[in-house]
């Protein structure tokens, strides 16, 4: 049986280097476990030094509950919850991020790779350069393509 195996281009896009600087920013520093619902006051004084809210949070909680918003201090998760509730952890240097529906994965941190495996693939043939799902989609057709030609 054939398996299709994938190295990651060096070639990158502007808009794919950002989404992946976006996602990785938001992952470290959503690390630790999801806290309970908190004030500024409860956490003595302290403002977000990031919110992201008008989204889709998912939590690991025991309902794997999702959450409109997300407040991070220090890089620690200082509430997740209704976008009124964690706005209320906003002070004057807070970054906000308007999700505007889109989904965050608090602490996801995708390390899994196969080296060999991509390195292998490389010594195969060369894995163009993908800016976008379009260009991604156009590779994995010409990909399975070439091996249903092979047999």
């Amino acid at each position: 049986m054939n398996s299709m195996r994938f190295a990651v281009p060096e070639k990158r896009g502007a808009k794919f280097k950002w989404c992946l600087v976006a996602l990785f920013t938001l992952t470290t520093l959503a690390t630790a476990l999801l806290a309970p619902a908190a004030t500024v006051r409860e956490h003595g004084g302290q403002e977000a030094d990031l919110i992201v809210h008008h989204g889709k949070v998912v939590t690991v909680d025991r309902d794997f509950s999702v959450r409109q918003a997300m407040a991070i201090n220090n890089s620690l998760i200082l509430r997740v919850g209704t976008d009124e509730d964690v706005l209320r952890l906003k002070g004057p240097r807070t970054e906000l991020i308007n999700l505007a529906g889109k989904m965050v994965l608090p602490g996801l941190m995708d390390s899994h790779t196969h080296p060999l495996g991509a390195a292998l693939t490389e010594f195969d043939h060369e894995i163009p350069a993908m800016e976008s799902i379009a260009d991604v989609l156009a590779y994995f057709r010409a990909r399975a393509q070439g091996l249903l030609e092979c047999g």
